[in-house]
């Protein structure tokens, strides 16, 4: 991200976020701008309004932390954890696609298998539809849900 791209979640630029201002390219100073002649003006004037800017900084600076914080939570809240007796897909095994498939078009997921237990942390055994287990450990990143 550069200095002047405003990032869509905190609302500002990084270099805002740390500095407090919008950083002046060396294009703005080449080329005359509103901004910069501003700030060749009142040095007086500059000083309070920087102070002010500073004073606001924290608060700016706590804003975009809230938001990250609850775009983080919504993120958290979009994994979805499976439960005993859901229809689930795996992926197919062993992992590495071999030479030995069909072509492009063959899926990777098997199943649909039935969740037979569920372990803490995100791991999950599971059965066929008459019970034998199949799986007795798969990862949570391995599996998705199986709609019929």
């Amino acid at each position: 991200m550069g200095l002047s791209t405003v990032c869509n979640l905190t609302r500002c630029t990084s270099y805002n976020l740390v500095y407090g201002l919008e950083a002046v390219l060396a294009l703005e100073v080449q080329l005359p701008s509103l901004r910069v002649a501003l700030h060749l003006t009142n040095l007086e004037e500059k000083e309070n309004v920087r102070l002010a800017k500073l004073e606001a900084l924290d608060e700016k600076r706590l804003a975009a932390q809230q938001r990250l914080e609850l775009y983080q939570a919504q993120v958290a809240g979009a994994f979805r954890s499976f439960s005993i007796e859901d229809l689930v897909l795996t992926i197919r095994r062993p992992f590495v696609i071999t030479r030995k498939m069909h072509g492009k078009f063959e899926s990777k997921w098997e199943g649909p298998y039935v969740i037979s237990k569920v372990f803490s942390k995100g791991a999950y055994e599971f059965s066929n539809s008459e019970g034998k287990c199949i799986y007795p450990c798969v990862n949570e990143k391995f599996v998705k849900m199986f709609y019929a």
